[in-house]
């Protein structure tokens, strides 16, 4: 019997306050609980557990409203793919067993290990479920968060909170049952959508598309191949919103296989409005609970968090903003293996002589040619079309003034360009970008074309032309000893 004790809990956090996110993203994927497509503005990681519960798209939001503040929109997905167990492992020298049973919520690499040697009622044990055995880029293995100490349960079985997983303890034949440090392993792999599950969210995603900068399909594809065609899915998703003047970039997971493989899966997926994020990563998590601190996750929510912070017009993988905060390990470093950036995935890396890591680039899946390389071009390009089409719709249907040709009259078109202009430049000119200076472009214009027969087609041709900002991603330098430095 243990002598008397208490115990001190510090709830953090526990206000829940979140700054203002400068992009607000819309994040979907499976969760334990909440409505389906249904769209919920969520501010912190306190409530985007209390009405979504746990798996990837709490997981995920949560590290994105840490990252960039609120609000941002959650949308549960109809999940196609019940989460897995794979079979139990015991490293042992006693008789005893565990199975299990159970969809679990999230992926986990789960360890028990045995802390009291004794059977059904008197052993003890811990668990961890980011028991991943890692070793970072310092040679340094990451420790497993576990649980306190636990009493084997009489009955045999002990379920996990947090989890969907029950364990049974069975005992075997003895005499030693369960020995002191026996461990027993297993891997979990997380519930997934379909396309049709993204696609049954569609009208809901179109009902509220002016509130959202970019679209975020959250947890780990489980092969290349899914995760190539659930891009694809998502292109046609956000192409069908710009039918409808409603315009987005996405995110996407590229799944954890190889190099090779993933290039090989991602050869026919070409679109300007998504990004596929290549690799995973370990993190601290923002709802951490007894044996989940550091889960292994994609790294698609590292970009979510980046480009929700971010302005538009900043390149996220802009050195000066910062290291991811709270990631200690990547799978795929681009600055140590730099073959998939040339192949149109966004991926972490590091930079040498700084400590964590960063985004390379978050390469959109252009053509060739194409000007939209980046997905900071796409946002200013996204902004720009809203703009221009909410402004125009202003004119719809307006009466204008003719020239003797049929033509409109230059003053009427002047009154057109004056109030596009105004609100144009409220959006890309005039805000102070992340070099403290104004403006999310160099330079733009809106003209009305003279030329068109308005009486005879009824239709007013207009032109924006938009010069960007440039980025200093190479600097080239020569360095040496002189007598005359120039000074």
């Amino acid at each position: 019997m243990t002598i008397p004790s208490q115990t001190i809990t510090i709830k953090d956090p526990g206000l829940g306050l979140i700054e203002i996110a400068a992009n607000t993203p819309l994040l979907t994927g499976i969760s334990s609980s909440g409505t389906a497509t249904q769209l919920v503005s969520v501010q912190s990681p306190t409530d985007a557990v209390t009405l979504f519960g746990q798996g990837p798209l709490v997981e995920d939001s949560c590290r994105v409203l840490n990252e960039a503040g609120g609000p941002v929109l959650m949308c549960r997905l109809t999940g196609s793919v019940a989460g897995t167990n794979s079979a139990v492992t015991a490293t042992a020298t006693g008789t005893g067993t565990i199975t299990l049973a159970g969809a679990p919520y999230d992926s986990y690499n789960a360890e028990v290990q045995i802390t009291t040697a004794g059977t059904l009622g008197t052993g003890k044990f811990k668990y961890a479920l980011d028991a991943h055995r890692l070793i970072n880029a310092n040679g340094i293995a990451f420790e497993p968060t576990w649980s306190a100490e636990i009493t084997i349960p009489a009955g045999g079985t002990y379920a996990i909170p947090n989890t969907n997983i029950t364990m049974t303890f069975v005992p075997g034949a003895g005499p030693t049952f369960y020995a002191l440090a026996d461990k027993h392993t297993w891997t979990s792999t997380e519930p997934y959508y379909a396309v049709a599950d993204v696609d049954a969210a569609g009208d809901v995603f179109r009902l509220l598309a002016n509130q959202w900068r970019f679209l975020t399909l959250c947890g780990m594809s489980p092969t290349a191949a899914g995760a190539a065609t659930m891009a694809t899915g998502l292109a046609t998703e956000l192409s069908s919103e710009a039918t409808l003047f409603r315009y987005a970039r996405g995110f996407v997971d590229a799944a954890g296989d190889t190099t090779s493989n993933t290039i090989t899966a991602f050869a026919a997926v070409e679109d300007r409005r998504i990004a596929t994020c290549y690799g995973r990563c370990v993190r601290s998590t923002l709802k951490p609970f007894a044996g989940w601190g550091t889960p292994k996750r994609s790294v698609v929510a590292e970009f979510a968090g980046r480009a929700a912070r971010e302005q538009i017009s900043t390149h996220l993988g802009r050195v000066a903003t910062g290291s991811l905060s709270g990631v200690m390990y990547v799978s795929h470093d681009e600055f140590q293996n730099q073959v998939m950036n040339v192949a149109k995935f966004s991926t972490l890396r590091s930079w040498a002589n700084r400590p964590g890591f960063y985004i390379t680039r978050a390469n959109l899946r252009s053509p060739p040619g194409s000007d939209f390389k980046y997905s900071h071009n796409g946002f200013v390009m996204d902004v720009a079309c809203t703009t221009v089409a909410n402004a125009l719709q202003e004119f719809a249907n307006k009466s204008f003034r003719v020239t003797s040709t049929g033509t409109i009259d230059p003053k009427d078109a002047k009154d057109i360009e004056s109030a596009v202009l105004r609100q144009l430049r409220a959006q890309l000119t005039e805000p102070i970008n992340a070099e403290g200076k104004r403006g999310h472009v160099s330079a733009l214009n809106f003209t009305v074309d003279l030329t068109n027969n308005v009486l005879l087609t009824g239709q007013i041709n207009t032109e924006v032309a938009i010069r960007p900002l440039g980025y200093g991603e190479y600097f080239v330098t020569q360095i040496g000893f002189a007598l005359d430095v120039g000074v």
